[in-house]
């Protein structure tokens, strides 16, 4: 696989082409088989041995970079519960109204936020894809125990091919999950760009941040103030009246 299209292209959905056509992975892989074949046809005993640790040391070394690769894939899939938490924060912030953005500062932050949850939809799929099962060349039984009749240097020499022949397709299923992998990774290297991205911005704008809800409302609603406030009663009857002042008794005495 490859990844497909410019920069521009992979900067807005990374992408990659399909697996290589069966048909054409077959015939690479007996092409090489039979160089193999050719090039120890006359190789003697303890070269044949040596060879075949060789071959087994490749068949080694392809396990482990396989497993790594599953991994790092298996990893990534980890880490998209703390990326979907990232994402999925600002819109419960705008529909609670934690949040305040209107206008078009508020349509361009929903644009970010789609993009976002593409670039992760995308990273997740191509995760899984490398992680997907496929199909290993491996040896049985009947392939290491010897035939009859068959000397040391041809079961050598068969095995040699055989483990050519795994080398080649064993490499090619991994390097389809290392193609996956980059595609994985350069949605989530678009992801972590953008959220820092949206940080800088959000950071920058004047945002006024709303109070508490219930607050907000008593201020603007005064029916809602009425209603908390209650029915009005009927006036009370009114108290004894006070003592005179000085001057209001002062002048009852003149009079």
């Amino acid at each position: 696989m490859s990844l497909l299209g410019s920069a521009a292209f992979d900067f807005l959905l990374p992408w990659s082409e399909g697996p290589v056509d069966a048909h054409a992975l077959k015939a690479k892989r007996k092409k090489a088989t039979d160089e193999a074949q050719t090039r120890v046809a006359s190789a003697n005993l303890e070269t044949l041995k040596k060879v075949l640790e060789d071959i087994d040391d490749l068949l080694g070394s392809d396990d482990e970079r396989r497993s790594g690769v599953e991994t790092r894939l298996t990893t990534m899939l980890g880490l998209t519960s703390i990326a979907a938490a990232m994402v999925t924060g600002i819109p419960v912030a705008l529909a609670s109204g934690t949040l305040r953005i209107e206008g078009l500062t508020r349509w361009s932050v929903i644009g970010v936020l789609l993009y976002l949850v593409l670039q992760l939809c995308d990273a997740v799929v191509w995760a899984i894809r490398g992680l997907e099962r496929r199909t290993y060349w491996s040896l049985e039984a009947d392939d290491v125990l010897p035939k009859v009749g068959m000397t040391d240097e041809e079961r050598l020499r068969e095995r040699i091919v055989e483990g050519v022949g795994m080398h080649f397709d064993n490499r090619e299923r991994t390097n389809e999950k290392v193609t996956a992998m980059a595609v994985a990774h350069r949605a989530a290297t678009n992801f972590i760009v953008c959220v820092f991205l949206l940080a800088i911005g959000l950071l920058a704008l004047p945002l006024p941040i709303a109070q508490n809800a219930t607050v907000e409302a008593l201020k603007t609603d005064s029916a809602l103030r009425d209603m908390l406030q209650g029915p009005v009663g009927p006036p009370g009857q009114p108290g004894p009246a006070g003592p005179a002042g000085a001057r209001r008794a002062g002048r009852a005495a003149t009079r």
